[in-house]
Parts: C-alpha cells; structure tokens; sequence
C-alpha cells in the first residue's frame, strides 16, 4: 500500500513539475506614438503562458512600423 500512494505521488509531483507546452495565441497589440493609438490583432506562436505574461509587461520599440512603441495586450490561446 505504500509503495501504491508513494507512486501515485511521485506521478502527481511528475505531472505538476511538467514542462509548459507551448501554443499559439491570439493577442491584441496597442501601438502609441504619444498621440495616436492604433489596435492590432496578431497571432504568436510557439510561446508559453509564461512567456506570454512577460512580453505583455515589456514595452517594444514600433519606429519601423511608424508609431513609437507598441504593446502586447489581452491574448488567449487558439486551440
């Protein structure tokens, strides 16, 4: 019985310890020039939940695109 509940445990810590997998997304980015706000849908692929919620608190440079800045903003995952 030990052995049972000592494996069952060890599959449970296995299992909650388990690498992110990884998904596509469908987020809204917010491009700003000081001005002028423009939003954007985009889809981004290849990231984590994790990976998600540490580029919405990073703010990217737009200058290419002609706005300053821009901002990944509400995403959910595309099943």
């Amino acid at each position: 019985m030990r052995k049972a509940v000592l494996f069952i445990t060890a599959i449970l810590v296995l299992t909650a310890c388990g690498k992110e997998k990884k998904h596509c997304w469908g987020c809204v980015l917010v491009f700003s020039d000081g001005y002028v706000v423009s939003y954007r849908d985009s889809m981004i692929c290849d990231k984590t939940q994790s990976e998600i919620n540490t580029m919405k608190k990073q703010v990217y440079d737009a200058s290419a695109m002609g706005f300053e800045t821009y901002q990944v903003n509400k995403c959910s995952k595309i099943r």
